[in-house]
């Protein structure tokens, strides 16, 4: 089976512009919003990038997307919560900038969406229904990444989505706390969606590095990672932009 019929490539992605299910609707960024995220040539392998206003949801893990798809960014230099998607062979890869992020206190936030993934650790689950088109039984085992390397304050997970027919899809995503202009806290989340059991290349992390320097940004040491409490049922979280389905027509250009 090929990765085309594997993947949907079509993430559910929230947004405001009236478009539906099978939408052709192409959503156009702003030229500041262009200019600090990732660009082709950046991501190795890459032959195109799709623009998606607001954030992708990739796995049955679902809340800690919820939380990340949902925040406010304060509007400034136009300058708004987007998606650039990038396609590599036989993987996809998303980065997903919030600039600025709205919230009463800093890194709560992200708190939540670390405490949300570790509830989901070391489970399996019936994945998001957008990651694999064939109709065979489908798990998802998802662990949170613990061995990156990366520092104590980046959230992330891995997962294997594996069909009764042996197809697989591996995810990998990491949320990262950003500053930018030295003051201003926003979120940056990377990922990579790829055919098989293991992770592809480029990985989330491997592009950590040109993500922050297009964005003109540094990680954010200072935010609080003490764990948050998650309400029982997974089920509060800030409203969200009117969420539509982006059909395979909606790739092509």
């Amino acid at each position: 089976m090929s990765f085309s019929m594997l993947l949907s490539l079509a993430p559910l992605v929230a947004g405001c512009a009236g478009g539906g299910a099978g939408s052709d609707e192409v959503f156009t960024p702003s030229p500041a919003m262009v200019d600090v995220m990732l660009r082709v040539e950046d991501v190795p392998g890459a032959d195109k990038r799709i623009w998606h206003e607001y954030g992708v949801y990739l796995t049955g893990c679902s809340y800690p997307e919820k939380v990340f798809n949902s925040l406010v960014s304060s509007p400034r230099e136009g300058l708004r919560n987007t998606t650039a998607e990038y396609d590599v062979g036989d993987s996809t890869v998303y980065e997903t900038l919030v600039p600025q992020v709205v919230e009463s206190g800093r890194g709560g936030q992200l708190g939540l969406i670390r405490e949300s993934l570790s509830s989901c650790d070391g489970r399996e689950m019936e994945p998001y229904h957008a990651t694999m088109r064939t109709s065979s039984g489908r798990v998802e085992a998802f662990s949170v990444l613990s061995d990156a390397g990366l520092p104590g304050v980046v959230a992330g997970y891995s997962s294997v989505v594996t069909a009764d027919d042996g197809a697989q899809v591996t995810i990998q995503r990491i949320f990262v706390p950003i500053l930018t202009e030295g003051d201003k806290s926003g979120l940056l989340s990377l990922a990579a969606v790829t055919e098989g059991g293991d992770p592809g290349s480029p990985t989330p992390m491997e592009l950590l590095d040109p993500a922050l320097e297009r964005a003109g940004a540094i990680i954010d040491l200072s935010v609080d990672v003490a764990p948050t409490t998650v309400p029982s049922d997974q089920a509060a979280v800030p409203s969200e932009p009117t969420a539509v389905t982006l059909g395979p027509t909606a790739r092509s250009g």
